[in-house]
């Protein structure tokens, strides 16, 4: 009777013991568990990072000159990113940057714009900002043609020649590298002060009105195209378009209204406009 009692008295803190060990057990084991799949999907989500970076949205080549609409911000994996991957808060100062000539190859869309993309701005000659088989073409041009000074470098036009009462395309998506003697990078310049507040001698710019007064323009063209162009311009017989860079219409002549020309034998010939 004794012995059994005691033998109680012995194995019940026993079990007792032995199940609380193993609960023990089993809550340390979660606990280390949930520990070692909180450090996995640290690792994993570190690894997954993503970094807002800015890409191309269409493809630039060589030469080309950056637009606001050719860039957009885009997430991206931030361990194959590259070094100088230009962040979203840095997209104004691409706008108005041409890519640099001597790059190999296109970037495709959706691929992150680099520095390392950029034509050098501490180019020390007017002709190191062209791109190769281009050369500079200024031309005369009036209010009318410039839109009251509103032509900016960076801008394209299309030249038009007078042909048989109709427009006939000469050139299409000339660069204005220059109005009168301010080239791009001057007026780069003078947008980033404006938008600023300050010039470079921390003193502050006025806005002004906008307006550029210039009597001339200057176009970066082929270079086989350079001496015709020339001809016509020294008769008066280009005329500038404005385009947008996105507007992919082409039209190769712009019809004027018919013309027609009355002979009679012994009379002045008489030539009129024909009301379509």
């Amino acid at each position: 009777m004794l012995k059994g009692k005691l033998l109680k008295e012995l194995v019940l803190p026993f079990v007792i013991g032995l199940i609380c060990a193993v609960v023990s057990a089993v809550l340390l084991f979660r606990y280390v568990q949930e520990v070692e799949d909180s450090h996995q999907a640290q690792r994993i989500e570190q690894a997954n990072a993503h970094k807002p970076v800015i890409v191309s949205t269409v493809p630039l080549t060589a030469g080309m000159v950056i637009q606001t609409e050719h860039l957009r911000a885009r997430d991206l994996d931030e361990i194959s990113l590259p070094g100088d991957a230009i962040h979203p808060a840095d997209a104004n100062k691409l706008v108005g940057q041409r890519i640099r000539a001597d790059l190999k190859a296109q970037i495709y869309a959706g691929k992150p714009i680099q520095w390392v993309h950029l034509q050098p701005q501490d180019i020390s000659s007017f002709a190191g900002t062209l791109a190769p088989g281009m050369v500079p073409f200024s031309m005369p041009i009036n209010s009318l043609q410039q839109h009251a000074g509103l032509l900016k470098a960076g801008d394209v036009l299309d030249l038009y020649t007078h042909s048989h009462g109709n427009a006939q395309l000469m050139l299409e998506r000339a660069e204005v590298i220059a109005t009168g003697n301010v080239t791009k990078s001057q007026a780069a310049l003078r947008s980033q002060s404006l938008s600023s507040g300050f010039s470079g001698s921390g003193q502050v710019v006025a806005s002004g009105s906008g307006r550029n007064d210039y009597q001339q323009i200057t176009l970066a063209i082929p270079l086989e195209h350079y001496l015709l162009l020339r001809q016509l311009s020294d008769k008066q017989a280009l005329w500038p378009i404005l385009r947008n860079h996105n507007d992919s219409l082409q039209l190769s002549q712009l019809k004027g209204p018919a013309e027609i020309e009355i002979i009679t034998p012994g009379q002045a010939n008489i030539t009129g406009v024909l009301s379509l």
